[in-house]
């Protein structure tokens, strides 16, 4: 979440060059054409997992099949790498690319429901939100994924599991029909009697056969409401609980989606005695355009403290000088202190710290769904905490 008060850090990042020819592009084009020159750029290049830093030399914001063709046309006579993004939520980040072309679809959200056929035909740059809220003016839905900012394409062309996938099979069970544009910039219709091996393989087969830009979904009537609920039980009894889920969902209906979830609370006590929950405070921590990850930590520890990582356009203009250690500092501690007056005592930060180090899967910071691993973060840095507490800062750099 962004705030309202001037940023320490100006833009950030190298310029990619501009490809040969994107100025015959843009003018052919219905959709729009982003650069790195472009004021919008830092923006466009982002994608749901903040991870992931690429900076691709041109972004095709597609408004039609045309735009997408020329897109594709484009890319290949300049042997250029291309990224396709619809949603933008794949972990990996495969839907943004280095010094390459992003064509994106998620300007393209027209969908039409034919109530009486029960037939929904829908672009590929709408959402599983935008989707089911049209369906469901109808009473009609189809399986789809569990988030909503989540795009339609990117899910079903992996497959797409969802709630009602007991009943209706995946998402890509219940496709009828696609409309894509492949690598040789022809546009095709795929279904069980056009073309049918490549339906076959867009059916959970990714994104490697072509752009879809249209699919054609069954659905089916479920009614605009829906029975929901939760059960929960006590840590110590995980064991029984399991056993009853697991007989349960043997003899369940088709139409009861069965989750089974257990979480133990990440807590901690200082050495006052005093037991401190770390994840409101970093929730708070998190809201800072800056601060990419955050772990609070202090278990033994007199006050807990937090270890921050800076967001990587953040790290970049630190080390080319667009940004301001100084100022920075100071936004860092106003932080600090915004959240101390607000929090009981015990949960007061005593101090800050910007790491050094990247957190990653790859150095088992990071879950590979890029959560923090608490245990491994404070093996690594508790062993530092007294030494920091005597600096008396707010805000302390971990030395490089």
């Amino acid at each position: 979440m962004a705030t309202d008060r001037a940023s320490a850090c100006s833009g950030t990042g190298a310029a990619q060059p501009v490809l040969e020819g994107v100025d015959r592009l843009r003018q052919s084009l219905r959709g729009q054409i982003v650069v790195p020159s472009d004021a919008g750029y830092e923006q466009a290049r982002k994608v749901w997992n903040g991870a992931i830093d690429r900076r691709p030399a041109l972004i095709v914001y597609c408004s039609c099949s045309s735009d997408v063709v020329k897109a594709v046309n484009f890319a290949r006579g300049g042997h250029h790498a291309v990224a396709v993004r619809s949603g933008g939520h794949n972990l990996a980040g495969l839907s943004v690319c280095d010094a390459g072309v992003v064509i994106d679809l998620s300007r393209m959200k027209q969908i039409d429901v034919d109530p009486v056929r029960r037939i929904a035909r829908a672009q590929a740059g709408l959402t599983l939100h935008e989707f089911d809220e049209a369906t469901q003016a109808h009473g009609l839905a189809t399986t789809m994924g569990v988030n909503g900012d989540t795009g339609i394409a990117g899910l079903t062309l992996g497959g797409g599991f969802g709630k009602l996938g007991r009943k209706y099979g995946l998402a890509c069970d219940n496709l009828a029909a696609v409309e894509m544009v492949t690598a040789d910039g022809e546009c095709r219709r795929a279904s069980a009697t056009e073309n049918p091996d490549l339906f076959w393989a867009v059916r959970g087969g990714g994104g490697n056969f072509g752009i879809v830009t249209t699919f054609e979904y069954v659905l089916h009537p479920i009614g605009t409401h829906l029975l929901a609920g939760s059960l929960a039980y006590r840590y110590g009894d995980a064991r029984d609980a399991m056993r009853f889920y697991a007989a349960f969902a043997r003899s369940a209906p088709d139409e009861l989606s069965l989750d089974l979830t257990g979480r133990v609370k990440d807590i901690f006590k200082t050495a006052k005695g005093k037991y401190v929950a770390p994840l409101p405070l970093e929730q708070k921590l998190l809201e800072h355009r800056h601060i990419e990850a955050a772990c609070v930590a202090g278990a033994g520890l007199a006050m807990p403290f937090a270890l921050l990582q800076l967001a990587a356009e953040v790290r970049d203009a630190l080390a080319n000088g667009t940004c301001d250690r100084a100022a920075l500092t100071d936004e860092l501690a106003a932080l600090r202190a915004r959240i101390n007056a607000a929090a009981e005592r015990h949960e007061q930060l005593q101090y800050v710290v910007v790491v050094k180090d990247v957190w990653s899967a790859e150095n088992a910071m990071l879950t590979p769904t890029l959560k923090i691993r608490r245990a491994a973060i404070e093996a690594r840095y508790l062993r530092d905490a007294q030494a920091w507490s005597k600096l008396g800062r707010a805000v302390v750099w971990e030395a490089r």
